[in-house]
């Protein structure tokens, strides 16, 4: 069984064990604040080590450094603390939807130039630099580029940035 499926379970049985400890023993354990202690830990290195409790269908990375060229048809992408390329140029096809999440990151995308791209942004407190130069540090925005033939194959990135840096390449 995976890490992700004991997760809550282990949290259930951590709770009864205290609450009965708490009921038998003299001694006076505040269950509820140690339980969301155990939790808000358990995430947090979640988030360091790019584990995932909670799901396995995405993508998510720690602290590191490296390039990622996309074989596998990934629809999430999530960064925390990373240096990272990701490269979408290699592909045959492509999802119609990708969504990056970073968050005290620096991370380049490589665009393909064969597809019709919108990337749709949200940005707290980070530089963002779209293939024209063009840049977003605070708020929300559109920006379109790609292959201007109709029959293009439609992409929606869908791009959340905190505290980090996302530049965007075309080609």
């Amino acid at each position: 069984m995976r890490m992700h499926n004991l997760f809550w379970p282990a949290m259930i049985i951590l709770a009864g064990v205290l609450m009965l400890l708490n009921a038998i023993l003299p001694w006076n354990i505040p269950v509820w604040r140690t339980l969301l202690a155990v939790v808000l830990i358990c995430v947090g290195i979640n988030m360091v080590t790019g584990g995932s409790l909670f799901s396995n269908h995405r993508k998510t990375d720690g602290i590191s450094e490296v390039t990622v060229d996309t074989e596998a048809q990934e629809t999430k992408y999530d960064y925390v603390f990373s240096n990272k390329t990701i490269d979408l140029r290699h592909q045959d096809t492509l999802p119609p939807v990708i969504k990056l999440d970073s968050a005290f990151s620096n991370l380049t995308v490589y665009l393909p130039v064969d597809y019709s791209i919108t990337i749709k942004l949200d940005v707290a407190f980070a530089n963002i630099t779209m293939p024209n130069g063009q840049s977003l540090l605070f708020g929300e925005n559109t920006y379109t580029c790609g292959s201007l033939d109709p029959a293009a194959p439609p992409l929606l990135i869908e791009a959340d940035c905190a505290f980090g840096a996302l530049n965007f390449v075309l080609g």
